[in-house]
């Protein structure tokens, strides 16, 4: 007869580590770590919570789940299958893409900021920079359009 095993980690890492996640069919959480922090899996879910300095949070097919993250540089979030979901962020850059489902970012603050979909939703909400440029495209979801932002000095609103 066949068995299947399941183990999961539990890893502490002190303020200020430098955190490197790598895995090839597992859901990663990570909570509160604060130092550089790389995710990345082949299957399963990326759920990230409280975390600083995110560099990149990745998986192949499965959710990426943000809530509450800082980055000094470009935070990059992706997935081939799933959907991206960003809250409360706070990045100089944002790069968040799927092929097959949402990409949301909410309470997204960056100096710009590109959010791609092939098969889904592209959703911003948050101040837009001064000189900032925000791309979002969705080539099948509401709208199915490309739409580009840039704004000098100003707010911009798009309501359906």
């Amino acid at each position: 007869s066949r068995y299947n095993v399941s183990i999961d980690y539990v890893v502490t890492a002190p303020a200020g580590t430098r955190v490197t996640i790598s895995s090839v069919s597992s859901d990663v959480k990570v909570t509160g770590v604060k130092g550089e922090l790389s995710v990345g899996t082949v299957s399963g879910d990326v759920t990230l919570t409280n975390v600083g300095n995110l560099t990149e949070a990745k998986t192949a097919s499965g959710d990426v789940v943000v809530n509450g993250a800082e980055s000094d540089g470009t935070l990059e979030a992706a997935t081939l299958s799933g959907d991206v979901r960003l809250t409360h962020v706070k990045a100089r850059r944002l790069q968040a893409n799927t092929v097959s489902g949402d990409v949301t970012a909410d309470d997204v603050t960056c100096e710009g900021a590109t959010l791609t979909t092939m098969s889904g939703d592209a959703v911003f909400s948050g101040p837009l920079a001064k000189n900032g440029r925000y791309e979002l495209s969705s080539h099948s979801g509401d709208g199915s359009a490309n739409v580009t932002l840039t704004t000098f000095n100003g707010d911009i609103t798009i309501k359906k």
